[in-house]
């Protein structure tokens, strides 16, 4: 069974119409009061980042805008306090670390990841876990992505198409050279940096 939930600025779904889910999603759209301070914690506690409509602070990192959603998590814009710069932050989604082996693989990944250094990758720089939500925080691409390019400006030229392969296949060569396999490489994972390179 899947429940719907909408107002004009969010859609809520769930699956098995938990509930305490439900009576959060009212209380998230306005359509029901309920008492934060208690009730709130206890959601918290039990499905992971149900704050995650709330937050405004992640540990460290204080959340600028939700850069977007996926299978594995959220990703945000972000500002680590204690280092002053503007980091990309994606907190894995809480059913996911449930797994203890997604979660030694996650750890394995990101640990491979922090010591690659090529201009054609993302750098990552750090990666842990805040009150049980595990994050990776990574160089903040201001560039978007390249389906966000193609969809936005139509088709590339084919200098410019040209360009972003040669980037792209360059910084894979590096990670593959390290015993790296990328695992799901598409147009929105081929991300652009200020200067437009591809990463």
């Amino acid at each position: 069974n899947v429940s719907l939930f909408k107002n004009e600025n969010i859609v809520i779904e769930i699956i098995d119409n938990d509930e305490k889910l439900i009576t959060l999603a009212n209380a998230l759209l306005g359509k029901e009061e309920i008492a934060f301070d208690t009730e709130f914690d206890r959601f918290k506690r039990t499905y992971g980042l149900v704050e995650d409509y709330f937050m405004t602070k992640f540990g460290r990192y204080e959340l600028l805008e939700e850069l977007g959603r996926g299978g594995f998590g959220t990703v945000y814009k972000a500002e680590d306090q204690v280092l002053g710069r503007i980091v990309a932050l994606k907190v894995l989604h809480p059913a996911l670390v449930i797994d203890p082996t997604f979660l030694d693989r996650f750890k394995q990944e990101a640990r491979t990841a922090t010591r690659l250094d090529h201009p054609n990758l993302v750098q990552v720089f750090d990666f842990g876990e805040v009150e049980g939500n595990f994050f990776i925080t990574m160089a903040y691409m201001s560039g978007g992505s390249l389906r966000e390019l193609i969809s936005l400006g139509g088709r590339l030229s084919s200098e410019r198409a040209l360009q972003i392969f040669q980037q792209t296949a360059a910084g894979l060569t590096y990670a593959h050279k390290k015993n790296v396999i990328h695992r799901d490489l598409k147009p929105g994972n081929i991300l652009l940096d200020e200067n437009g390179t591809a990463r």
